[in-house]
């Protein structure tokens, strides 16, 4: 590769953070490269900074012409072990397809889920507000427990409500069990979905319990869709959600407990999004990076 292809594009970028022949090929191919951090590895390494240093050294950090991060805590938690790096960091937020999803979103629910959802009239009661989280079923990052839990002492106080889980994982089976023996019929688990949207469509509120996360594209999706969104305190949400498109609650199950309360008993008012502004923004950064 290194005989043939050496030096001979105009820019290169090396997506996959964590591969190592995608690093070297992006490398090789172009002095003009770039590099995609596309979450906080320290969480990964369990805040072990040996094991964060010698993940990026490995990659060959240094040899990247840009360094591309999704968030600003990304960027800040990479530039306090390689300070003499921090003229070749950028945070840059993914394009989205805005059109698509608003396309997509309209797209019908199968009757069989919705009697799932809603029993046998097929509609949503206005009076019992739906929460959705969509993602992974991964309880070291999405900690999807929190609201599980969170559900059970608002059932318990009264509160009427449901909540879709959208997506499964590892820990699918364990949420399942723990829903079953607290009887919580208000959780329903429709498991992974290829369109997603139409669940979005139906719901209220978007909620993320996540202990951390790069930036997630839960965020805009919800954005676009017109959902408020609770989130715990993880990437830039105290930036670009609180206050704006949601609320940011303390990162654990009380905070969790806190936000949905809120939600129920005042609601969340929100900004209009933006789709094409927020594209446009993103463009000009990516050009700045090709340079």
């Amino acid at each position: 590769f290194k005989v043939k292809y050496k030096n001979k594009f105009d820019f290169s970028a090396d997506f996959a953070t964590y591969s190592m022949p995608s690093s070297f090929v992006s490398r090789v191919a172009s002095k003009n490269n770039a590099i995609w951090i596309h979450n906080n590895y320290m969480n990964f390494y369990d805040n072990d900074i040996k094991q964060y240093r010698k993940f990026f050294n490995s990659l060959k950090i240094q040899e990247f012409k840009k360094i591309v991060f999704v968030s600003d805590l990304d960027k800040k938690v990479f530039i306090a072990q390689f300070p003499e790096l921090t003229k070749n960091t950028v945070v840059c937020n993914n394009l989205i397809d805005y059109e698509k999803i608003e396309k997509l979103s309209n797209e019908k629910i199968e009757e069989k889920e919705l009697k799932e959802i809603f029993g046998e009239s097929l509609k949503k009661d206005n009076n019992e507000p739906i929460f959705i989280n969509v993602g992974r079923h991964d309880e070291k990052q999405k900690r999807i427990s929190r609201i599980i839990d969170a559900t059970y002492k608002l059932n318990k106080n009264g509160f009427k409500f449901k909540v879709l889980l959208v997506g499964k994982g590892t820990n699918s089976n364990e949420y399942k069990k723990v829903i079953e023996e607290k009887g919580l019929d208000n959780i329903i688990m429709v498991g992974a979905k290829k369109n997603p949207y139409p669940y979005f469509k139906i719901s209220d509120c978007f909620l993320l319990s996540s202990q951390f996360e790069g930036y997630p594209v839960v965020f805009v999706e919800s954005e676009i869709l017109g959902l408020p969104i609770i989130t715990t305190d993880v990437s830039d949400s105290k930036k670009d959600i609180d206050g704006i498109y949601g609320q940011v609650v303390e990162n654990s199950e009380k905070g969790v407990y806190r936000g949905m309360k809120n939600f129920l008993e005042k609601g969340i008012k929100t900004k209009e999004f933006n789709p094409e502004e927020f594209n446009k923004d993103i463009v000009k950064k990516i050009k700045n990076i090709f340079e």
